[in-house]
């Protein structure tokens, strides 16, 4: 069994992963920035959504 880290590792040591990782990487830190946000204000994920009005939706 891989812990996270070291599954990260394996997988980026393909370059296709590894450049389509890279490309990704906006994406990461706005993810990164709204989780960040939501700990933040102390909101758990169900309180999230809704508040976003996003409650018993299916996408």
């Amino acid at each position: 069994m891989f812990t996270h880290d070291q599954l990260t590792q394996k997988m980026l040591a393909d370059p296709a992963v590894r450049e389509a990782h890279t490309a990704m990487a906006p994406e990461f830190a706005l993810l990164d920035e709204l989780l960040r946000a939501r700990k933040e204000a102390g909101l758990s994920q169900a309180q999230l959504i809704a508040r976003m009005g996003l409650m018993g939706t299916t996408t």
